[in-house]
């Protein structure tokens, strides 16, 4: 599925990997940042391949990546917190705002969290590209041993 188009080249999400045809050389390399600041999504892993894609403009799709989930839950090693990270731009997150609240907890519930969420701050203004919690556990409070009282 084409992601972005420009005369120089055109960025593919095919099965979450970020692939790049080059149709015209001369692209410089450090206007490609402004595209990863606008499209929080991808993540280039390969930059020697993203270079000489760029340089050689052979009209091939090559893997320079991958395609990080809109919604990225992330569980502490303890379980007792869990944070989400909204890996979009501020301007989609404004337009959508109501839906990407509305798809925190189901995100949250299908990683396994299933109590302890945070609403008011799931319902506020959630950073952007920034993990932030919104659910916490409860430590487990220590009990008394038992005792046997003979009668």
């Amino acid at each position: 599925m084409k992601i972005y188009h420009n005369p120089y080249f055109t960025l593919y999400n095919e099965d979450n990997k970020l692939l790049i045809e080059v149709h015209k050389p001369g692209y410089n390399l450090k206007n490609f940042n402004q595209i990863i600041v606008d499209m929080p999504v991808i993540k280039v892993t390969n930059f020697i391949s993203l270079k000489n894609a760029l340089a050689n403009a052979a009209n091939m799709k090559i893997h320079i990546g991958y395609i990080k989930p809109k919604f990225e839950v992330i569980i502490s090693s303890d379980e007792l917190e869990a944070k989400i990270k909204l890996n979009i731009s501020e301007a989609e997150y404004e337009r959508d705002k109501a839906f990407i609240t509305s798809q925190i907890i189901p995100e949250l519930i299908k990683n396994g969290v299933k109590e302890g969420f945070l609403y008011e701050t799931i319902s506020s203004n959630i950073p952007v590209q920034k993990e932030i919690v919104v659910a916490k556990g409860q430590l487990p409070v220590d009990g008394r041993d038992a005792q046997i009282k003979i009668l």
